[in-house]
């Protein structure tokens, strides 16, 4: 934290002020990146002036227009026995979900978007244990060691399934029996929260240990891997109501509630280091990407003679 260029607080606000003001060690403003080809394309939208609102409104009838003549074809996809769809599958489709797999297939030919796989998992499920393909969208990053020698670590580590799950109950039963305080009060948000995810249909319901073993096996013969859930306070965060508006307070200043970020420690049960064989890594722009695209956006506007957009 005292590292960081911009202090962190509440108020978002502020700083993004305080942002503004500060001055990055470095920076090069003359650098060579560039925008990608797609990025430079003529931003028609930005100069249609008052006509932009009808435009896109004309673009989103047309678009609920192909959504409605690609049901058929939705529909085809979608009459795939509910016995070869992963289970998460099955209980997002039937209680929180409705994905048009067939407008991601059009607007996956459209766009020529690389990962042509990504409606197939949609219908199946994602892929997330074992040698996960490439999408052809993310960096590449290639994987160390062979693919058996992967495979050896990967069955070495699923020998060992029983015996963490009982590790990581204990541990997690041991200390919600010592919290205390606010570490208290973040298992009581956590917990809240999670109660919430099952409600809406995210999760299924809780499992004891025993009930665990019952359904993926027990002892070397388990075929799961437990993942421990838990919440991090980030902060704070302005309160919502049902609808999702922000709350004030009866003078004003925003109702502010803690910022709770649920995580799955995929690190310390080796999900991702022994159940996982990837060959891409996720490639976040440059926070200085925004300052491109506005750059390239006054470039298009002077070279077109035409104002620039608020």
């Amino acid at each position: 934290m005292a590292q960081r260029l911009v202090k962190v607080v509440d108020d978002r606000y502020q700083h993004f002020l305080d942002a503004l003001d500060a001055d990055p060690p470095g920076l090069d403003t003359c650098s060579k990146y560039s925008l990608p080809p797609r990025a430079n394309r003529p931003w028609h939208s930005c100069f249609k002036g008052t006509a932009l609102l009808k435009w896109r409104r004309y673009q989103v009838e047309k678009l609920r227009q192909i959504a409605h003549r690609l049901r058929p074809l939705d529909a085809a996809l979608k009459k795939l026995p509910a016995a070869q769809r992963s289970e998460s599958v099955n209980n997002l489709e039937s209680k929180v979900r409705q994905v048009d797999v067939g407008m991601f297939c059009l607007l996956g030919d459209v766009l020529r978007h690389p990962d042509t796989t990504l409606p197939r998992g949609y219908l199946y499920g994602f892929n997330v244990t074992g040698i996960i393909k490439p999408s052809e969208v993310l960096r590449p990053k290639p994987p160390s060691g062979t693919e058996q020698t992967f495979w050896l670590n990967h069955a070495a580590t699923m020998r060992t399934n029983d015996s963490w799950a009982d590790n990581l109950a204990h541990d997690v039963s041991c200390q919600a029996k010592a919290a205390s305080g606010t570490h208290l009060k973040l298992l009581k948000q956590t917990w809240q929260r999670t109660e919430a995810e099952v409600q809406a249909g995210y999760f299924g319901a809780g499992m004891s240990l025993t009930q665990l073993r019952t359904k993926y096996g027990r002892g070397v013969d388990m075929r799961c891997r437990v993942l421990r859930w838990h919440g991090v306070r980030q902060g704070q965060k302005q309160k919502k109501d049902a609808s999702g508006n922000n709350i004030t307070q009866s003078d004003g200043p925003p109702l502010m509630v803690d910022k709770i970020r649920m995580i799955d420690y995929s690190k310390r049960s080796l999900s991702n280091s022994m159940l996982q064989r990837c060959c891409e890594t996720i490639a976040p722009c440059q926070f200085t990407y925004l300052a491109y695209v506005a750059d390239e956006l006054v470039t298009q506007c002077a070279a077109q003679h035409k104002a620039v957009p608020r």
